[in-house]
């Protein structure tokens, strides 16, 4: 496999030599210098051409042995990405044939997202994404799909036809119609889910709700918001997200009144009255907004009479969407869990849950915890929460029924992992700290992470969920650890990470660069504008540094690899970040009894490039210096390796129960066909071979990394 991987990258690179090989800055220095340069840069197939077959040098002979893992990884994603877009296109096909539409919409969207795209043009013909989409075969499923789900939406079968059109929209990215044909569709499956006449969660969800809070949300939004706010189109929107209430039949199990047609096309028809003043209004304002959302309300109850709490909130669903989409409301039910995800604190027994197969399991441990001291173990089953059957529960469920005040009881009834007989286990709440800084697998210990992945080298890896609080000083006891042990290279892994808050991003990005450097610049409404620098305080050892990212990574991930990059402390590896280069303020309203998330400013990296993803960007987020593309599969299944990385040993579990659920395999999953993805992380593997160079080499890294980055291996 070697050999003919090498052959294949050896002809791919004599046909296109003469584009690269007379501007090449790098061929320099010996074989040895080439091969490591064009490494450093990402360019691992033109790395291993350069670099002889049998070198007798032993650095040269080393870096022979890496480059050839890595190209025998890469042939294998390569089959493996070849043969799923075979796979997935005859299966969408044959959906097509039997007339499965919906199915041939999924299986047609990840057909496009295994297409190596260029294999459908020449050379001089760039959108190959085009050439794809123009198949007949991808036509014929288009207009199919479309139909069906123009049909399911008629039946009322919002859900389905939603899912349609959204499968579309990812294949056809510039065919608005889709967008909004599912935008309109999930409005209406929003509210089936919600008010589902079997789960009364939505009395709790509208408790505390009233128009003091609304009132003092608008002021904030029409003064603070980053931009001049359209409170002219949000209100309108507000408005017109009230009308499926009126148009959703399901809705009538919930609330009887729904099913009187005279009252639905009252009530639709005086909306719709309010929307077309609104429309004609000289201008409005926040106290218009208030104003607009009382007659709403007065409608209502001239009508269809629901909750009037209801009305504030779905008005207020659709008032923040013309503004964007992370502006929204924190209701007073929903303030708890808010805070707990910020703090990184909560209170509860110290358990990761999962619904597997239907059945609430436990996923791990968390160490330390009232759980792990009771002695849960990965893969028990939680059938029952004082005393209440967990059939059919869903995970909001069980969170509340679990978590509560500290120093209170909750009896878990538990399946045991290896099937054994259920026990009842009593625990008494505590509060609970979830640790953002992760290694590369846990210690011997089964609660201690290792971070040295490559002893031998002294590589460390850290993995950072998200950032909270504590974040920075618990990865300041990582390093200083690693430190300890003679780090000489370290990989920072952000992928996955969403964000949180953008102090201790800040921070963060302060411990890797030099006092007085830029590390972000927030500019706000008007010239309100904030740069923020790295001052004293400590810093972290001056070792080469990479950064993973993908397409998950957002937000305060971002600012710290867009000032890592910026600042050429090392390159990024993997895949464009997410895509939200936006600041949200928190706004605490009435006395702290809701929030309100308000979007207050934009930020830039500190060579002042602001890339926030809209609905039509073509550019948005942190482009890596190297370039390392995950196909579906793989994501998920580096997120399986996640996983079972993440695992703790019960108290006294010496190993994993043998019949324990373990993640599920890409392979078996049920939207899935074709060949696993193989067990490994293509990206961390990229980041260890472009590291090992890096020390063994001594070379600075390429100044002009981003420039010149090519992509490797998986879809484009």
């Amino acid at each position: 496999m070697r050999m003919k991987s090498f052959a294949r990258v050896a002809v791919a690179l004599l046909v296109t030599w003469p584009a690269w090989a007379a501007a090449d800055p790098v061929d320099t220095g010996g074989p040895f210098a080439l091969s490591s340069r064009l490494t450093l840069r990402g360019e691992f197939d033109r790395a291993a051409v350069s670099l002889p077959r049998r070198p007798s040098e032993a650095r040269a002979a080393a870096l022979r042995e890496w480059l050839d893992a890595f190209a025998d990884l890469n042939q294998q994603r390569e089959e493996l990405r070849a043969v799923d877009h075979q796979t997935r296109k005859a299966k969408a096909v044959e959906l097509a044939d039997e007339g499965k539409w919906g199915e041939a919409a999924a299986a047609l969207r990840q057909a496009a997202t295994t297409c190596q795209y260029r294999i459908f043009v020449d050379p001089y013909q760039a959108d190959g994404e085009t050439a794809f989409r123009n198949q007949d075969w991808v036509r014929k499923i288009a207009r199919g799909a479309a139909a069906e789900a123009e049909l399911l939406r008629r039946r009322g079968q919002w859900e389905d036809a939603a899912e349609i059109y959204q499968e579309l929209q990812a294949v056809f990215r510039d065919d608005k119609s889709y967008r909004e044909q599912a935008k309109a569709c999930w409005r209406h499956a929003r509210l089936e889910m919600i008010y589902e006449p079997e789960k009364r969660e939505w009395e709790n969800a509208l408790d505390g709700i009233d128009m003091r809070l609304v009132e003092q949300a608008l002021g904030r939004v029409e003064l603070n918001y980053v931009r001049p706010p359209d409170l002219r189109a949000a209100a309108t929107e507000g408005l017109e997200a009230l009308l499926p209430l009126a148009d959703t039949p399901q809705l009538q199990k919930t609330f009887p009144t729904l099913g009187d047609n005279v009252r639905c096309v009252r009530f639709r028809g005086r909306i719709q009255t309010l929307i077309g003043q609104v429309r004609a209004a000289d201008a409005v304002f926040s106290r218009n907004v208030h104003t607009i959302l009382k007659d709403a309300i007065a409608i209502n109850a001239d009508t269809v009479a629901l909750p009037p709490e209801l009305i504030i909130t779905e008005f207020f669903e659709g008032f923040t969407e013309p503004l964007d989409r992370f502006t929204a409301m924190i209701w007073p039910s929903e303030l708890a869990e808010f805070k707990k995800h910020t703090t990184g604190k909560f209170s509860g027994v110290g358990i990761q849950i999962a619904l597997e197969n239907g059945r609430l399991t436990v996923s791990t441990p968390l160490p330390d915890t009232p759980a792990y001291e009771a002695g849960i173990m990965r893969g028990d089953v939680i059938i029952a929460v004082d005393g209440k059957d967990t059939k059919g529960i869903t995970l909001t469920q069980a969170v509340r029924w679990i978590t509560g005040p500290p120093k209170t009881p909750v009896t878990l009834r538990i399946q045991p992992a290896d099937n054994g007989k259920p026990r009842d286990v009593t625990i008494v709440r505590d509060t609970i700290v979830i640790k953002t800084v992760k290694g590369f697998r846990r210690a011997d210990d089964g609660k201690s992470w290792e971070f040295m992945i490559d002893p031998d080298q002294k590589i460390g890896y850290v993995y950072v969920t998200n950032f909270q609080e504590d974040t920075v000083a618990d990865l300041d006891r990582c390093i200083t650890g690693l430190a300890r042990d003679g780090l000489r290279g370290l990989i920072l892994d952000l992928r996955f990470n969403p964000g949180g808050l953008l102090s201790s991003a800040e921070e963060m990005c302060q411990r890797f660069l030099d006092r007085g450097d830029l590390i972000v610049t927030t500019k706000g409404r008007g010239d309100l504008r904030y740069d923020r620098k790295a001052g004293p305080g400590p810093r972290y050892p001056d070792v080469p540094l990479i950064v993973l990212t993908n397409s998950f990574s957002a937000s305060g991930s971002e600012i710290v690899a867009g000032a890592i990059q910026d600042h050429g402390r090392g390159p990024i590896l993997g895949e464009r970040t997410f895509g939200k280069f936006s600041v949200q303020h928190v706004i605490r309203l009435a006395g702290d009894v809701a929030r309100l998330k308000l979007t207050t400013a934009q930020w830039f990296t500190p060579n002042q490039k602001s890339r926030q993803r809209d609905e039509d960007s073509t550019e948005w987020g942190v482009e890596p210096d190297i370039k390392v593309t995950l196909m579906p599969k793989e994501h998920r299944k580096v997120l399986d390796l996640r996983r079972d990385n993440d695992v703790v040993r019960g108290k006294n579990q010496t190993a994993r129960p043998a019949t324990a659920p373990a993640s599920q395999p890409a392979s078996t999953q049920p939207d899935d066909d074709g060949p696993p993805a193989p067990d490994v992380d293509p990206q961390l593997e990229a980041a260890l071979l472009v590291m090992r160079v890096k020390l063994l080499s001594e070379l600075p890294w390429p100044a002009n990394l981003r420039a010149d980055a090519q992509p490797v291996g998986g879809a484009e």
